[in-house]
C-alpha cells in the first residue's frame, strides 16, 4: 500500500513539473506572412508598397543582421513591427498581436529601438540631404517658382513638436523640465527644412520642447553651411523661408513686421504663402507616421524618441520618391499649432551690423525688382 501511495505521489510529482515546463515554453501564435495580403491592405497597414517595404528590409539587412538563436524574430519580422509602429503609433502590445506580427510587446518594443538605429545609421545621409551645389539650386529655384513665383527660393523652414513621455527628474543629462513646451506637455522641437515637393531635406530632432525655433536654427550645422555658402557664392541669390520666428539673414528670409507699400504687402503675401509649404510638409509627415501625433506620445527617452523622429523623416522621403499617396482617409486635421511668438527686434540684432544691413539690402532690392 504504501509503496502504491509513494507511486502515485511520483506521478503527481511529474506532472506538476511537466506543467512548469509547459508554462515557461514560448507559444507561437500564427503568423500570416504580410506580403500575401492584397496591396491595398498592405498599404494600409504599414503606409508603404510591397515593393518599397522589401527594399527597405533588404536595405537594412546587412546592419540589422539575421540572429541565429532558433527563438530569435526575422529582419524582416522586426522591420515591418517597426514600421507598423511608426504608421499607426498604438501601443506596442497591440502592434504584436496584429495578426501579421505575433510578437510579444518586449519584442516589439526592441524592434522599434534597433530598427530607428539601423535606419539612422544606415539610410539618413542618402535619403535627407541638403544640397549645396549651383545645379540642385537651379532645379529647387524652378520647383518653387513653378508653383509659388518667389524667386530664389531652394526651402522652407519650420519646427514642430513631437510629444514625448517625461523624462526621468533625476535625469542629469536630460533634466524633465527643459522638455515642457509653451502649451505645458513635454515635447521635442523638431527643425524640418522641405523643398517644393515637401521633400524634407534636413531634419535636427536633438532639442527639447522649451527650446525656441530661432535658437535651433543658430545653432545647427545646416545654418553654419549655408553661410560658408552664402560667402563663396555672395551673388547667387539663394535662401530660404521662414516665419516671423526666424532672424533675417542673406540665406533666411523672413516677413517684414510693418508694410508701408504695395509691393511690402505682396512680398509678405507670396512669401507666406510659399512658405505653407513645410506647414503641409508637418501634417504630411505625421499624418503618415501618426506615432509623431500629440495625442499618440512617444513612450521613449529623449534620444530614442529623436531616433524613431528621424526613421519617419526618412520613411516619409522614401515615400515621396516612390509616389506612395494617402487615401483620403487616412488624413487626420492638422495639430493645434503652438502661439507664435515673434523675437524682439534686439534678438534679431544679434548678428554684427554689416551682415544685418547687407540682409536688409538684399530683401529690399527683392521687393522693389520682383514685387513693385
Amino acid at each position: 500500500m504504501a509503496d502504491r501511495y509513494a507511486i502515485l505521489i511520483a506521478i503527481e510529482e511529474l506532472e506538476r513539473a511537466e506543467r512548469r515546463c509547459l508554462r515557461r515554453q514560448r507559444i507561437f501564435r500564427p503568423r500570416v506572412d504580410a506580403f500575401d495580403l492584397h496591396e491595398e491592405h498592405f498599404r494600409r497597414l504599414f503606409r508603404l508598397s510591397k515593393e518599397v517595404a522589401s527594399n527597405l528590409i533588404n536595405a537594412l539587412r546587412p546592419i540589422l543582421k539575421e540572429q541565429t538563436r532558433r527563438s530569435a524574430l526575422s529582419v524582416q519580422t522586426r522591420v515591418l513591427a517597426a514600421v507598423r509602429f511608426f504608421a499607426c503609433g498604438s501601443y506596442q502590445l497591440g502592434i504584436g498581436q496584429d495578426f501579421t506580427l505575433s510578437i510579444s510587446q518586449k519584442s516589439v518594443s526592441r524592434a522599434i529601438r534597433s530598427v530607428s538605429v539601423a535606419i539612422r545609421d544606415k539610410l539618413l545621409k542618402d535619403w535627407v540631404r541638403m544640397p549645396f551645389n549651383m545645379q540642385d539650386h537651379a532645379q529647387l529655384k524652378q520647383q518653387f517658382y513653378e508653383k509659388y513665383t518667389f524667386p530664389g527660393v531652394i526651402g522652407a523652414i519650420d519646427c514642430c513638436h513631437v510629444a514625448i513621455v517625461s523624462p526621468s527628474v533625476e535625469d542629469i543629462n536630460y533634466p524633465e523640465h527643459i522638455y515642457v513646451n509653451r502649451k505645458g506637455y513635454h515635447s521635442l522641437n523638431v527643425q524640418l527644412i522641405c523643398d517644393a515637393n515637401m521633400y524634407i531635406m534636413n531634419v535636427n530632432a536633438r532639442f527639447p520642447g522649451s527650446v525656441h525655433d530661432a535658437f535651433i536654427w543658430k545653432n545647427s550645422n545646416v545654418r553654419k553651411a549655408f553661410q560658408r555658402w552664402h560667402n563663396c557664392n555672395r551673388n547667387a541669390h539663394t535662401w530660404l523661408l521662414g516665419d516671423s520666428g526666424y532672424p533675417l539673414e542673406p540665406w533666411l528670409l523672413t516677413p517684414l513686421r510693418t508694410t508701408n507699400t504695395r509691393a511690402e504687402v505682396k512680398y509678405n503675401n507670396c512669401l507666406t504663402a510659399t512658405r505653407s509649404i513645410i506647414e503641409q510638409c508637418n501634417g504630411l509627415l505625421k499624418n503618415r507616421w501618426r506615432c509623431l501625433l500629440k495625442h499618440r506620445v512617444l513612450h521613449y527617452h529623449p534620444e530614442t524618441a529623436s531616433n524613431v523622429i528621424i526613421a519617419c523623416v526618412v520613411l516619409h522621403n522614401i515615400s515621396i520618391k516612390n509616389n506612395i499617396a494617402l487615401e483620403d482617409d487616412d488624413i487626420l486635421q492638422p495639430e493645434d499649432q503652438l502661439p507664435q511668438i515673434i523675437p524682439s527686434t534686439e534678438f534679431e540684432n544679434t548678428s554684427n551690423d554689416i551682415l544685418f544691413n547687407e540682409t536688409r539690402r538684399i530683401q529690399q532690392q527683392l521687393i522693389s525688382l520682383c514685387f513693385s
